[in-house]
């Protein structure tokens, strides 16, 4: 990531976490905090949970996803480009196995294979896939995983959002963009990984009504099992290993 790029994403991530108090919007509200918990839980579940692994968690922001981490594994280290963020983060997961660096998380300030896991919330898409992907290879132990939770571009509104005109009034960071689930694949295989997979999943907007909240999630979830809905689903679960040598 450039210096320019890392200027942007600090400015508008410090922005929101001063008017927000959270990386994303939509975090605070009652189905925002069960998309999160369930993204929380892919993720957990992709990386193994093991009581003996140390996970990296790149663009960690203020902690969505994190004490749904940390409590399954032995040290959580989230990084983040965002001071404002990264206070919030330190002070919500205080006293747990989890701690925050302030870092870009296309230079870690770690040693190589140091990780067996690396994981993210809606952060793949802030970055270079060709850039952050090698990165990840070379953090991860051989045969480490890495899980990321990410929207998907094929979702109607996200599309919507991000490829027309629209984009221009939502309050998005000037570099960041989603992406398809064949494009990751693809990135993936390119840059050694084994056993890619994503997973389109979530239909439970961020602003669903608490009354409507349990049939929504009923429809949605019947609607990730079949596959033209499924494609269309609004996020999506990122999964592979790194090469068992290097």
């Amino acid at each position: 990531m450039d210096i320019e790029r890392i200027r942007n994403e600090q400015r508008h991530f410090d922005v929101v976490a001063d008017h927000e108090g959270f990386s994303w919007w939509g975090v605070g509200t009652p189905a925002g905090k069960l998309r999160t918990e369930r993204r929380a839980g892919f993720v957990r579940d992709a990386l193994g949970p093991a009581p003996e692994k140390i996970i990296l968690e790149i663009g960690c922001g203020s902690g969505e996803i994190t004490p749904y981490l940390s409590g399954h594994f032995k040290l959580v280290v989230g990084v983040d480009v965002s001071f404002g963020l990264l206070k919030k983060f330190n002070s919500r997961l205080s006293g747990t196995a989890a701690a925050g660096v302030l870092a870009d998380g296309e230079r870690l300030p770690f040693k190589e294979r140091s990780f067996d896991g690396i994981c993210g919330n809606n952060i793949l898409h802030h970055l270079e896939l060709d850039i952050i992907l090698p990165v990840c290879a070379r953090y991860l132990k051989p045969g480490g995983r890495l899980a990321f939770a990410e929207p998907n571009l094929m979702n109607p509104q996200n599309w919507i959002e991000n490829k027309t005109f629209v984009r221009k009034y939502r309050p998005y960071s000037p570099d960041e963009m989603p992406f398809t689930r064949w494009h990751a694949v693809n990135k993936l295989a390119r840059h050694g990984f084994r056993n890619a997979r994503v997973r389109p999943f979530d239909f439970l907007h961020p602003s669903t009504p608490t009354g409507l909240i349990p049939a929504v999630s009923a429809l949605g979830r019947m609607l990730e099992w079949f596959p033209p809905t499924r494609e269309i689903a609004g996020s999506m679960i990122i999964s592979a290993q790194a090469p068992e040598t290097m």
